[in-house]
């Protein structure tokens, strides 16, 4: 499956809104992976064990974009969280 630009602007709105100003207590996949299956796009990449104070995942969730999703665990034990489809 290929998804069109204007997908792509739409999900990467949703993935925006979701972070935006936001400091998460873990980190927020879930909502991730309900916006990318609200439309359409394929989670199963999503699935794995994310550690570490910081880190960075990408993953297919079509033919032509991928997930990327960084995070940095603050001294606070919060996370601060940023993803986009590429």
């Amino acid at each position: 499956m290929r998804i069109t630009p204007k997908i792509r602007k739409a999900v990467n709105k949703h993935l925006a809104l979701l972070v935006y100003n936001t400091y998460f207590d873990s980190l927020p996949l879930t909502k991730v992976a309900n916006i990318l299956i609200e439309y359409g796009l394929n989670t199963d990449g999503m699935e794995g064990i994310y550690c570490g104070h910081e880190g960075r995942s990408t993953s297919l969730v079509a033919d032509n974009s991928m997930i990327c999703m960084q995070w940095y665990r603050m001294g606070s034990g919060r996370f601060e969280f940023n993803a986009y489809l590429s």
